[in-house]
């Protein structure tokens, strides 16, 4: 019963309770209410993420003259505040400053979409690409879902 709301500038993710509207926690940038423990960054400049029920999956395109954007999973601890990066996912030659969209599937690969680079990956775990899809360049894809079809198989939707 809450809203998750990114502040894309600000680095920060806010939980919100849904009934009351209070700001429950605030997890990255400077008003985070999470400790850090071990190794990893927090998450800069993110654009989608998806809520996995003791984390988060975020889509960090991070500053533009890093170019190191990258999925990464945040283990968050809510009952003790305390948060740590669990999996990270950030192939080198995939920099996308702008848009992007990461969602857990049910088969527990991670879709990636790499919007300015017209590109979506499904990878598993360690960072084996499942399946791919690639657009001609100068195709960028907005947000995606994977949508089970009446046949029980699957189709990928993007806006």
């Amino acid at each position: 019963d809450a809203f998750l709301f990114g502040i894309r500038n600000l680095g920060s993710i806010v939980w919100i309770d849904r009934s009351t509207g209070v700001v429950e926690w605030t997890f990255g940038g400077a008003e985070s209410d999470f400790n850090w423990l071990g190794d990893g960054l927090l998450p800069r400049k993110q654009h989608q993420f998806d809520w996995l029920g003791d984390g988060l999956l975020v889509f960090d395109n991070r500053d533009s003259d890093e170019r190191a954007t990258r999925v990464v999973e945040y283990d968050l601890n809510r009952e003790g505040m305390e948060a740590s990066q669990r999996w990270e996912y950030a192939p080198a030659s995939m920099h996308c400053y702008a848009l992007g969209d990461v969602e857990r599937l049910p088969s527990g690969t991670t879709q990636v979409v790499w919007s300015m680079l017209g590109t979506v990956e499904h990878v598993d775990g360690d960072g084996n690409v499942h399946w791919q899809l690639q657009t001609p360049l100068g195709i960028a894809l907005g947000y995606s879902d994977w949508l089970a079809d009446i046949d029980g198989g699957a189709v990928f939707q993007t806006d």
